[in-house]
């Protein structure tokens, strides 16, 4: 290796990489996140390049878009927590973020929980919070660590005669979304999480947990991915009743009554609105830091553009 540790790292194109055992090296380590693994990649940002050290010892991934000829990272949609995989000693880290300051003039970049907040070599970074449930303990345990707020938006759903189930598909999750919305938002914004949760369905990783009113209507619906021992709390929506009846309580609710003792991490993705923030903490979540990272040496007028 030279003084640089470049020798090590490999920039390696979307067509070359080996998905197999970059599903293995991923899916092993032990920050391992759903977004990193290829066929999310895939459906994420599909030309996605990657950093390899030596025989695939690490890996990250390179979200690449391309603007005015110039190619830069950027975090794609659904895609929470990316960065290096399996965790790297600090020396590794630092050589991986000095080869995409190398690589890219403009980074925008989120990295997970596990990266060490010493070693992002030169980068702008802002801390994000996460919201994370582990489902050891019995379901009696776990929701009377809920805070007085949630309990009592679980009591009310109860009277209000909220109903979940477990099943629905992606279309009618897309459609019922969009109609929540209202009308001015088109189905087809929505197009590239219909084929998230259609193929997660379709490969037994994905579901959908969904409230119906008493009244027999639908009122709230989330959609979860399981990846490890994670469930991520990737997508959801509630109606006018739904938010009123507070049914997307009565989901979560739910989810961890089902999946109490079980020693999965519920993983909430956390939010910087503090009204949805509380509402996770409610539960008894747990922050889990994780950072967004930035980098702009692009020539001057275009240094403007992107601030």
């Amino acid at each position: 290796m030279d003084k640089s540790g470049f020798s090590e790292i490999r920039y390696v194109k979307h067509a070359d990489i080996d998905k197999s055992r970059w599903d293995e090296v991923v899916g092993l380590s032990s920050n391992s996140r759903v977004y990193a693994l290829s066929w999310f990649l895939d459906r994420a940002s599909e030309n996605w390049d990657a950093l390899i050290w030596g025989d695939y010892e690490f890996v990250m991934p390179l979200t690449i878009r391309r603007k005015w000829g110039i190619k830069y990272l950027f975090p794609p949609a659904y895609c929470q927590q990316l960065g290096i995989f399996p965790v790297p000693t600090i020396t590794v880290q630092i050589e991986f973020f000095k080869r995409i300051k190398e690589l890219f003039l403009y980074i925008d970049i989120q990295v997970n929980s596990q990266m060490d907040p010493d070693g992002f070599s030169g980068l702008d970074v802002v801390t994000r919070d996460n919201f994370v449930l582990p489902l050891f303990g019995s379901y009696s345990d776990l929701s009377s660590n809920y805070s007085r707020d949630r309990a009592k938006n679980l009591l009310l759903s109860k009277k209000s005669g909220i109903t979940v189930l477990t099943g629905m598909n992606s279309y009618e999750y897309i459609s019922q979304k969009c109609r929540a919305l209202g009308c001015s938002v088109s189905k087809s914004s929505f197009e590239g999480l219909e084929a998230f949760i259609s193929y997660t369905q379709s490969v037994g990783k994905g579901f959908i947990m969904h409230a119906y009113t008493r009244h027999n209507e639908l009122c709230a619906a989330a959609f979860f991915v399981r990846s490890g021992s994670r469930v991520v709390y990737l997508n959801a929506f509630s109606t006018r009743e739904g938010r009123e009846t507070s049914a997307m309580t009565a989901i979560i609710d739910q989810l961890i009554y089902e999946q109490a003792g079980s020693g999965l991490l519920l993983d909430f993705e956390g939010s910087t609105v503090p009204g949805i923030a509380a509402f996770m903490k409610g539960f008894g979540a747990q922050y889990e830091t994780y950072y967004r990272l930035s980098f702009n040496s692009l020539p001057l007028p275009l240094r403007w553009l992107k601030k």
